[in-house]
């Protein structure tokens, strides 16, 4: 997989140890086993994985929940899931199947296959829901510290949470300049409320 040539790479420039997890916060921030490295080296690791999403065969989804505008925002976590699955099965051909996979989160993983159980079942819960036939059986929940896909998508999500312009500094500039011709449009997504 290309995702391991890029991380083998980047590592051996940084002196990292090839087990240790691309963290996008940590790498961006220089955290953890990114600490003291090489700020210039760490933005382009971020912007060559991001050009990794740019293929062909990778459909980019994703789900944003206005918390803020909630009436009840203790409930966020379910709508922002719900609109994913609905999106994400939407992104499967007619006549495949899909695989949901998401980073082991003690918090929340009992809380999500549970909803997803329930959305088998039943389908989504609004009026107009949706049944999710072309997923298989349930989420997959797995350690992001062994799975290069779910790192990926951290990759992803760490480039969404930045894209408002929220990042201020010279290293937010630079990420923006290294990425600016990187097109990550997605093949689906949700923002809601609006």
């Amino acid at each position: 997989m290309r995702f391991n040539e890029v991380k083998r790479s980047y590592f051996s420039d940084l002196g990292l140890d090839d087990g240790e997890e691309i963290h996008t916060k940590f790498i961006y921030h220089g955290k953890s086993g990114y600490k003291g490295k090489d700020l210039e080296l760490r933005l382009n690791l971020i912007a060559d994985l991001l050009r990794l999403l740019e293929a062909d065969d990778v459909r980019l989804v994703y789900s944003w929940t206005n918390v803020e505008k909630l009436y009840d925002p203790q409930n966020a976590l379910d709508y922002c899931f719900t609109h994913f699955c609905e999106r994400a099965h939407n992104c499967v051909d007619r006549d495949g199947t899909g695989l949901l996979i998401g980073d082991l989160d003690d918090d929340s993983r009992n809380h999500l296959w549970r909803k997803f159980g329930d959305f088998r079942k039943a389908g989504t819960p609004w009026t107009f829901g949706q049944k999710l036939p072309r997923f298989v059986d349930t989420v997959h929940f797995v350690d992001s510290r062994v799975c290069e896909l779910v790192q990926l998508a951290d990759v992803y999500a760490f480039h969404l949470s930045g894209s408002g312009g929220h990042r201020k500094g010279y290293a937010a500039k630079r990420l923006s300049e290294l990425t600016h011709d990187i097109n990550l449009f997605p093949s689906s997504y949700k923002v809601w409320p609006k």
